[in-house]
């Protein structure tokens, strides 16, 4: 399944981008712009990626859309008039 990246986008001074891969996205700062700082590696703990310099913020989960679409509306029955 490809990732999606967004473009990135400032907050504050720092940058930020989401990635989409199947039903997750993901928030990560990146070192785009200002650097990551030595105080938010230590911060980010595991949840910076030395390899490629980035730290994950959050990650969302979205239901697939096929579950929310796939759902029928019963249709209201009329009465028969004779």
């Amino acid at each position: 399944m490809a990732t999606i990246t967004s473009d990135p986008i400032l907050i504050g001074d720092k940058s930020y981008v989401t990635t989409m891969e199947g039903d997750t996205a993901t928030v990560v700062r990146i070192a785009t712009g200002k650097g990551i700082s030595q105080e938010e590696k230590d911060t980010a703990g595991d949840y910076y990626n030395r390899t490629l310099n980035q730290i994950d913020y959050a990650k969302i989960y979205i239901p697939l859309m096929k579950t929310i679409t796939s759902r029928k509306r019963k249709k209201k029955r009329r009465p028969v008039s004779r």
